[in-house]
């Protein structure tokens, strides 16, 4: 089916690059949005958004992790 047809279901999406993806450390992203960190990881804490994969993703390379 080609692309935009109607009444279609999306059947898989596929991220090629998670660091693209999940390109934000607590403190780039305190940053972008103007405030602390502490603030920002209260906030984080706060609404449980470590528990949704679409907002936070631990991302492993070699024996280093990255909390995006």
């Amino acid at each position: 089916m080609p692309e935009g047809t109607p009444d279609s279901t999306v059947v898989a999406v596929k991220r090629v690059n998670e660091l693209d993806f999940y390109s934000l450390g607590l403190y780039d992203l305190a940053r972008k949005l103007g405030v602390n960190a502490t603030r920002l990881l209260w906030l984080i804490q706060r609404d449980r958004m470590q528990e949704d994969a679409d907002f936070f993703k631990v991302i492993r390379i070699g024996k280093s992790t990255h909390k995006r």
